[in-house]
């Protein structure tokens, strides 16, 4: 049928379920000193000690406590930018604000569907900030060095690496080790993976393919990925800005008959790093 082309949005991008950005505690501040570079005064790391007030002589002397972490890391700004050519752009009688109202809403859509991918790629990988500590760093603890465990054994590691630390933690999985594991009965909770024993599980897109220090210059073997076991992170986020402001500037200046708007976001991911375990999991086995 011929006729004049009418453009129609396609299928509306969705987020992942159990992302980072849904499982990681959101800190909300009025103060936005934190887009620096911001220290973390981590807690004492120290299991408890048991002491017999009954001791005497150098028996009843207390041990002093570890050292604490003070872990740097550097705000990132997350963004998704949507390009296309101005032929395309409008209809009659539209008015240039109402142009406007359409990009940002087709631009906020697919911001708020895949922006947590780029938080998770910087925090296992260190992408757009080596410089910060990231899961596979070379601090991480590698459980079992680089020989791939079974799905299921190595969430059993995972969960120990936490226990030793006597507090609670934060299991990372790609989806693809995620969805093996849910054979051994994950409980989703208001929007947050479980295991059973409670530990939150963040489901990271970003975190495929992450390949750690340890493992030199050797890539994963296939139907492999790493899992991170960490204490609890937090996120400090910006609100999400838009630029341009109108339809004009988005076409100013480049004489390339194209318009740009892009959507973004500054992020400080981090944790304490006292707990920094990982493991390669074999996730064709169970």
């Amino acid at each position: 049928m011929s006729g004049v082309r009418y453009f129609v949005d396609g299928p509306r991008p969705l987020p992942p379920r159990y992302r980072l950005i849904d499982t990681a505690a959101i800190v909300t501040e009025d103060v936005t000193y934190w887009q620096g570079i911001t220290q973390i005064w981590s807690y004492p790391p120290d299991l408890p000690e048991a002491w017999d007030p009954c001791s005497t002589g150098t028996d009843r002397i207390k041990v002093e406590g570890g050292a604490i972490p003070l872990p740097e890391f550097g705000a990132f700004v997350v963004y998704v930018a949507e390009t296309c050519t101005t032929r395309s752009i409008g209809y009659a009688g539209q008015s240039l604000q109402e142009m406007q109202d359409a990009y940002v809403a087709r631009a906020m859509a697919t911001f708020a569907a895949v922006e947590s991918f780029a938080v998770e790629d910087q925090l296992a990988n260190g992408t757009m900030l080596p410089a910060n500590p990231y899961l596979g760093d070379a601090s991480m603890v590698p459980l079992n060095g680089t020989t791939p465990v079974a799905s299921k054994a190595a969430l059993g590691f995972l969960e120990n690496a936490i226990g030793a630390t006597g507090r609670a933690g934060m299991i990372h999985a790609t989806p693809a080790i995620a969805s093996v594991w849910g054979q051994f009965r994950l409980k989703p909770e208001a929007g947050v993976l479980r295991s059973t024993v409670g530990t939150p599980i963040v489901v990271g897109d970003g975190y495929i393919g992450s390949t750690p220090v340890e493992m030199g210059t050797n890539v994963n073997p296939t139907g492999t990925d790493w899992a991170y076991a960490t204490g609890p992170v937090e996120l400090r986020r910006s609100e999400v800005q838009i630029y341009p402001n109108t339809v004009r500037e988005a076409m100013a200046g480049d004489n390339t008959n194209t318009i740009t708007y892009r959507v973004e976001r500054t992020y400080l991911a981090a944790w304490d790093t006292v707990l920094q375990a990982g493991i390669l999991v074999d996730w064709t086995t169970g």
